[in-house]
């Protein structure tokens, strides 16, 4: 696969995550009842796993870019 493909999923995923915070971690209310702030945790841990998850596929087609180019260099 080319780096800039993984690049681009990579990206996808991270925007994916934030669209995730805008439409489910919207502002919370004042007083939230103990259920809603149970239910947020749980969204929020999804929000970071879904960022991780996204940097990691982007740095890895950082990664990729940068291997395939010194290779062809050094050849």
């Amino acid at each position: 696969m080319k780096p800039i493909v993984i690049i681009i999923i990579g990206l996808a995923i991270l925007a994916g995550g934030f669209l995730f915070s805008v439409l489910f971690l919207n502002i919370p209310p004042q007083d939230p009842p103990d259920w809603l702030i149970k239910e947020r945790i749980e969204l929020k841990k999804t929000e970071n796993l879904i960022h991780t998850v996204g940097f990691g596929i982007l740095a890895a087609g950082v990664l990729h870019a940068l291997i395939k180019k010194f290779r062809k260099n050094a050849s």
